[in-house]
């Protein structure tokens, strides 16, 4: 049997969708960062609440700045609460992801997170450094890899 605790907040908020009242969008279940292998699955996963109940809308930066809406092929979800890369590949390796719910009251964003995309054959992996845009890993077979942007050595 598996227990979900519901925080407070979000019970909250439900009492005053019963009541008739508008309230902004909360996200009560924020993303996480997520690792996968390139040619891979990845997804993430958020949950949002207020009244009237928010649309949902996944994004995308490249350098933290700059919001895309996730769209097209290759992404699956990008209206729902979970947003699924299909064949993820390793250019899009420190690609940053958020999720924006929107009613009639506000826009409120997630936390941003980030996807790591380990190239493919890439099992049983040890990070043993990494930095901004640069992992060093170890395979199981002792040889050393490099991954990352070579502006960060």
């Amino acid at each position: 049997m598996r227990t979900v605790i519901i925080p407070f907040a979000f019970w909250l908020v439900l009492a005053g969708m019963a009541l008739g009242q508008t309230t902004a969008p909360q996200i009560w279940l924020q993303p996480a960062n997520q690792t996968g292998e390139a040619g891979g699955n990845v997804t993430f996963v958020v949950a949002a609440s207020g009244s009237p109940a928010p649309a949902l809308q996944w994004q995308v930066s490249t350098d933290g700045n700059t919001w895309s809406n996730v769209s097209g092929t290759g992404f699956s979800g990008g209206t729902t609460n979970m947003l699924t890369l299909i064949g993820a590949t390793t250019t899009q390796l420190g690609n940053q992801f958020r999720c924006v719910a929107t009613n009639s009251v506000t826009s409120t964003a997630s936390n941003t997170v980030t996807l790591t995309v380990l190239p493919a054959g890439f099992v049983n992996v040890a990070t043993i450094a990494a930095g901004g845009n640069f992992t060093l890993f170890i395979k199981s077979d002792g040889s050393l890899w490099t991954m990352g942007l070579n502006s960060s050595g």
